[in-house]
């Protein structure tokens, strides 16, 4: 299958599997431009005067690339979670939320699974409910939160949502992660944090590490965000593209807004 360079992809391999010997895993990368891709523009009209080599201009993301981001296979006869959401809406007074919580399954149709979802914070149970077929693929249901802790930069609040799937012979899969409750709204020119006025202080930031390109291990970003805390930043721009999955979730520990660029 194609994927795009730098965005989460997941593709179902089961058809192309030799299940009984080995298999090989063989990525082709191919950076030339075309209009629609990031970086791009119109290089057709070149390829009549320069050939191929038009593809090139301008310069591609990297000279040298290849896989910068992890890759796992994920095999399981019992179905899996590919995707959890956590969509929240927060009252005027900001005293309580609605989690809407909705659960992508896979290897089995939802009405033959359920979900029980909880939201803690540390060892704190906040709420819990019972998933239950939604869609064609998703499981949905709702938590209320009462006097949620507000995230901020100087107050990065997060909770941790646990998610466990069943079916007929009990548990099948297991996911957790962390989410922070938080209003943001624009009032003529001016951004509100949790309906009170927030002042940016930003910086852009690519996810480029020296001689190490595009990778980078847990420690080299860790140091990197935490220098850019301690400049005084409560904003990050994530310029021209998704950055790591773990730049988001430190950026959240540490109490920096961020904003991304989706192709």
């Amino acid at each position: 299958g194609r994927v795009t360079a730098l965005t989460l992809t997941r593709l179902d391999v089961r058809t192309a599997l030799i299940l009984k010997g080995q298999n090989r895993l063989e990525v082709e990368i191919d950076d030339r431009l075309t209009e629609t891709s990031v970086p791009g523009g119109p290089t057709s009209f070149l390829v009549p005067y320069y050939g191929p080599i038009a593809y090139t201009f301008p310069i591609p993301w990297e000279h040298k690339p290849g896989i910068v981001r992890d890759v796992s296979l994920v095999y399981s006869p019992r179905p899996l979670m590919t995707d959890v959401f956590a969509v929240q809406t927060l009252s005027a007074d900001l005293r309580r939320v609605n989690v809407r919580v909705r659960v992508r399954v896979r290897g089995e149709v939802p009405q033959n699974v359920t979900a029980l979802v909880g939201v803690t914070r540390g060892v704190v149970p906040v709420g819990n409910c019972k998933a239950t077929a939604f869609a064609a693929s998703e499981l949905a249901c709702t938590i209320m939160v009462i006097a949620p802790a507000l995230w901020s930069p100087e107050q990065p609040a997060l909770y941790d949502l646990w998610v466990t799937l069943y079916d007929v012979s009990g548990i099948a899969d297991a996911v957790s992660d962390r989410i922070g409750f938080r209003t943001i709204q624009v009032r003529g020119n001016q951004i509100y944090l949790n309906n009170q006025p927030v002042f940016l202080r930003g910086i852009s930031r690519h996810d480029l590490y020296g001689t190490r390109d595009f990778v980078a291990s847990p420690q080299i970003i860790d140091q990197d965000l935490v220098r850019i805390k301690q400049l005084g930043v409560n904003f990050i721009r994530a310029i021209h593209y998704p950055p790591d999955e773990r730049v988001v979730r430190r950026a959240d520990e540490l109490g920096l807004l961020l904003s991304e660029e989706i192709p």
